[in-house]
């Protein structure tokens, strides 16, 4: 029979939403209770403190002080995400045309969206939610627009809720986002909306289902704020609301495809929306270390300390049992023995040690990297980039979920960059050109239709991390012929060297930027004589041919592009004629030139010829 008390979750066809909203979260929270157990179950053994709960007022109480000796979850966890983190994925926009004008502006858009993430933070954020998943199974990061500032927010998971009916094996179309915000502050982003915020009820850890937690003497006055979208069917647009339990504060379309956050699952699972972390793959070792290390403490604490052993009846007191050096001892009968006792077996030890090991072992993470120790027996830069390769193919789906997650920020920064656009025609974009100079870009120079590109994400360097390990592999290159040593200098990419590699990549650096304002620009650019003349032939070379595959780039160009090639032609020539002019002899029929006082040039002065003193 069904039951009759059932509640409608369609709170999107509501004309006030709120109530509605904010009784299907509560009982998709209620349906959800067994995943925030878990979650809270692993962040405790991760932290390694018995918190009493995930909520604002909750998580920084410890509810009980018994810890973990050895947490081989912590360890996993860290040494898999630091792994991850070492490279920064880069989205690159790859255009299916051969069209310059598109490639000019696939360029400039993946300067706007590296400018975007450096602006937000990505690079510190991405690495926690990684750390999220891999606590938790999914890690999410939020992105979103505060007036024409794009934002990327990290999203702990225990605050965002799906119906786990509706997401059992495809995607939701529903999704609520819970935070607490200060009463205060929600009415000065709220205005006509005081009289219900000031009625709405404080944040109540009882209501969290976030764990039991013990009253406290410090509340602070903060509204349980909802947030929730449902995604369009059919053609029709969705709908997003920001609403507290009394009221709906904001009630707006919502005509994207996807949510507002990009996920990061550690390990997807056969069946529902959440991930599985490491922390869950491991519990069950995690559970027998604390167990036997335990009976191994217990042990120690009680058989720790040495035997004496005194025939009965014999005339030994205790007090000359002492810690004095020398001490006289007197006995009589059978002197005392001292038997030290052996507290813990070896095995207990080596299974401990196993145990350890084969946590990492479970999690996929080499044992060896945790102690920042390479394999044995490796020893040249060729194996040791080897054994790096071998251990990145265990962590090639990782690796390929943290790359999505760069992916999905990208989309969703370039989405938000066009809603921008659409209401303020203005729209601009500040640019890093180098490391000391910027650029701003109008967005209509950057927009894009979605099916002229090909977004894809790239490491920002194919080359090792270590500076060794980058050293050998550029050294190695040089010497087949891949790369010269200009080129050798500008991949090293050493801090201490930064500002003696600008110099050497100024002449390069200046050179590209004469050739780009003369192709994009069309400005009319000349060498200068004290240029590097060879290198800006052989790079305009290189440009000219490139641009002479795009049909959208005009003549003219290309004929300012020639002209400056052949001013950089006469004056290389120019020059090799002056020095040729300074190298040649003087004719044969013209007289010597003559020194001071007449004396010709070649004969010997006062000081030639003598040995030094």
């Amino acid at each position: 029979m069904m039951n009759e008390h059932r509640t409608n979750l369609a709170w999107w066809d509501e004309e006030e939403p709120h109530r509605v909203a904010v009784q299907a979260l509560d009982q998709i929270r209620e349906a959800s209770s067994y995943h925030t157990e878990m979650l809270l179950r692993h962040v405790r053994m991760y932290g390694n403190m018995e918190i009493a709960g995930l909520s604002s007022q909750s998580y920084y109480r410890p509810s009980s002080t018994s810890t973990m000796s050895i947490n081989v979850i912590k360890a996993c966890v860290d040494t898999a995400v630091n792994q991850l983190a070492r490279v920064r994925p880069r989205p690159r926009f790859l255009t299916s045309g051969g069209n310059r004008s598109l490639q000019r502006k696939a360029k400039l858009l993946e300067r706007f969206v590296d400018g975007a993430m450096y602006t937000a933070q990505m690079h510190d954020k991405a690495p926690m939610a990684a750390l999220d998943a891999g606590v938790t199974g999914t890690g999410a990061l939020k992105v979103y627009r505060n007036g024409q500032d794009i934002c990327i927010d990290r999203a702990f998971v225990a605050d965002i809720w799906v119906d786990p009916a509706e997401s059992r094996v495809s995607r939701p179309r529903s999704m609520y986002h819970t935070f607490p915000v200060d009463r205060k502050v929600l009415m000065g982003m709220y205005p006509g909306h005081e009289h219900d915020l000031i009625t709405c009820d404080p944040v109540d850890d009882s209501d969290q289902f976030y764990g039991e937690v013990s009253p406290q003497s410090y509340s602070p006055d903060q509204v349980r704020v909802v947030e929730a979208w449902h995604l369009g069917t059919r053609g029709e647009p969705g709908r997003h609301i920001i609403c507290v339990e009394n009221a709906t504060l904001l009630d707006e379309k919502w005509e994207k495809e996807d949510f507002p956050f990009v996920f990061m699952h550690w390990t997807p699972r056969m069946l529902g929306f959440w991930g599985q972390g490491i922390a869950e793959e491991i519990t069950g070792i995690q559970v027998e270390l604390n167990r036997t290390v335990r009976r191994a403490q217990t042990a120690i604490n009680r058989f720790g300390v040495p035997w004496v052993l005194v025939e009965q009846g014999s005339k030994i007191q205790k007090a000359h049992m002492n810690t004095q050096i020398g001490a006289v001892v007197p006995y009589s009968g059978t002197p005392p023995i001292v038997r030290p006792n052996q507290t813990v077996s070896p095995e207990v030890f080596n299974h401990i040690n196993w145990l350890y090991q084969k946590g990492f072992e479970q999690a996929g993470v080499a044992f060896g990297m945790a102690q920042g120790e390479k394999p044995a027996g490796v020893t040249s830069g060729v194996a040791v980039r080897e054994a790096v390769e071998i251990q990145a193919g265990r962590f090639a789906l990782k690796s390929r979920a943290y790359e999505n997650l760069y992916l999905g920020v990208a989309k969703k920064i370039v989405e938000l960059g066009k809603e921008i656009y659409q209401e303020d025609k203005s729209f601009s974009v500040v640019l890093p050109r180098d490391k000391h100079t910027i650029d701003q870009v109008d967005w209509k120079d950057v927009d894009m239709k979605a099916d002229a590109y090909i977004l894809k994400v790239f490491p920002s360097s194919s080359l090792p991390v270590s500076p060794s390990g980058r050293l050998d592999m550029i050294i190695e290159m040089m010497n087949v012929g891949l790369i010269d040593p200009k080129t050798a200098k500008g991949l090293l990419d050493f801090e201490d060297l930064e500002a003696e590699l600008a110099l050497d990549k100024a002449a390069t650096d200046n050179i590209d930027r004469m050739i780009e304002k003369i192709l994009d620009d069309g400005e009319t650019m000349v060498p200068e004589p004290f240029m590097d003349l060879q290198l800006f032939i052989k790079r305009a070379q290189a440009a000219y041919n490139r641009a002479q595959d795009h049909e959208d780039v005009p003549p003219d160009r290309l004929r300012l592009l020639r002209q400056a090639m052949q001013a950089a032609r006469s004056m290389q020539k120019a020059a090799m004629a002056e020095q040729q002019a300074l190298a040649a002899p003087p004719d044969a029929g013209a007289p010597l030139p003559t020194g001071p006082a007449g004396v010709p040039p070649t004969a010997p002065t006062g000081n030639e010829g003598a040995l030094p003193q």
